[in-house]
């Protein structure tokens, strides 16, 4: 769907930072790991193949198939949970205690965006589960929860506006559902500036761009096609919407 975690991978990935330097260095601190093997790093030195990996796992599953999906699970490095778990700290400190206070900067606001995104898709995890118990209120409250998370950190609002795009669904309210929908599509289409906050401004992450631009078609298509939004179709303001989005 629109809101799930393949798509979102997307969106964010291609808010890249420009830092590839900062990337360098974090690649050489995850090599200097004993503690991960050494089929784990090589996965997390190349993030292409991660995605990669998530993707196939998504697609198996929506074929039922959870061996095959399972296996590709077990090819992704093991996290290690918990903040005794959690390096950055130590890392954070070694660089200020070399003086490298810009580094230091950059890397520790590219550990909270890394985060951010991370805990967003949790967040819409639930706000799913609960439309798919039927818990209408619940999945209501975790929706405008994971909005104002993405307004507080700064994440792309196209992340709010799909949280309420879900229990709109489950509740086959298609005013509702439509309005979201537009919101959406527009948030693709608009600038994302998360360098101009002061959460990442000096992360090397991208400060301007239309980085969901390259995602409308996907997202045209799957609102086309997929049976999720079916009942939407003979709604003259869905009609009108993909009408204009048309080529996109």
């Amino acid at each position: 769907g629109v809101a799930n975690t393949a798509t979102l991978n997307k969106l964010y990935s291609a808010s890249a930072k420009d830092a590839d330097a900062f990337k360098d260095e974090e690649d050489a601190r995850n090599e200097e790991d004993e503690d991960v093997k050494d089929d784990d790093e090589d996965i997390k030195d190349d993030p292409s193949d991660v995605d990669n990996i998530q993707v196939n796992g998504y697609t198996t599953l929506r074929w039922g198939d959870t061996g095959a999906a399972e296996e590709m699970l077990s090819r992704l490095p093991v996290e290690r949970e918990g903040p005794a778990a959690s390096r950055w700290p130590l890392d954070l400190r070694l660089m200020l205690a070399k003086g490298e206070q810009r580094e230091a900067l950059a890397f520790l606001q590219n550990r909270l965006c890394m985060r951010a995104a991370d805990m967003q898709q949790m967040l819409l995890q639930l706000v799913q589960m609960a439309a798919d118990a039927g818990d209408m209120e619940r999945a209501q409250a975790l929706a405008d929860t994971t909005q104002a998370f993405v307004q507080l950190l700064h994440m792309h609002p196209y992340t709010g506006y799909a949280a309420q795009l879900l229990p709109a669904l489950a509740r086959r309210d298609a005013a509702a559902a439509l309005a979201q929908i537009s919101a959406m599509l527009l948030a693709l289409e608009g600038p994302w500036t998360p360098g101009d906050s002061p959460l990442y401004d000096q992360s090397g992450i991208k400060k301007s761009g239309h980085v969901g631009r390259d995602m409308l078609a996907g997202v045209i298509r799957e609102l086309e096609e997929s049976e999720e939004y079916a009942f939407l179709r003979e709604d003259e303001g869905f009609k009108a919407l993909m009408e204009a989005y048309k080529g996109a």
